[in-house]
């Protein structure tokens, strides 16, 4: 392939019209898609074969190009030949790592059921688990008080208890 841009068949870049007496401002538009079409993919042909972005931009400018349109069609074409240069850009990587993370969250919905039984399960068993244990502190505390009526031993250790009574005295005869 002929390395010199001046054979496109889109020609060197086109060039603003003269102002005419009497023109329109739609006679002024310029229809420059097929030089940028053909330049595009001179562009991208030469990026495949190692051309720096610099150099095209140059070519190009030389070749009648504004430095804004021969940089954005350079860099277009930068962009579109990354593959071929190995680049790996970093919407690449999110991308593979986004389709990774779905391929394995979705894998069936019976994983989520799996999962949320299985933290009902340890949940029921903390719960039972405290209940049993303030079950066995509280049974322990109810053991250790005094029994539940008023016998109390008076006296030296005999064989008959007797029972105190809490009522006041009635009032004796006095004499």
């Amino acid at each position: 392939m002929n390395n010199d841009p001046s054979h496109l068949e889109g020609g060197p870049a086109p060039s603003e019209p003269a102002d005419l007496p009497g023109s329109t401002p739609l006679d002024r538009v310029i229809d420059d898609l097929e030089p940028k079409e053909a330049w595009f993919e001179w562009a991208v042909d030469e990026m495949a074969k190692g051309r720096c972005p610099e150099e095209l931009a140059a070519e190009m400018v030389a070749q009648g190009w504004g430095e804004e349109d021969a940089a954005e069609l350079v860099e277009t074409a930068r962009r579109r030949t990354r593959h071929l240069r190995g680049v790996i850009t970093r919407d690449e990587v999110a991308r593979e790592n986004a389709a990774r993370y779905h391929k394995a969250t979705a894998l069936n919905w019976f994983s989520m059921f799996r999962t949320v039984s299985t933290t009902f399960v340890c949940v029921t068993s903390v719960r039972n688990l405290l209940y049993s244990l303030s079950e066995l502190l509280s049974s322990r505390r109810r053991a250790t008080k005094a029994p539940g009526f008023p016998v109390q031993p008076s006296g030296p250790p005999s064989d008959t208890a007797t029972v105190e009574s809490r009522e006041p005295s009635a009032p004796g005869p006095t004499g």
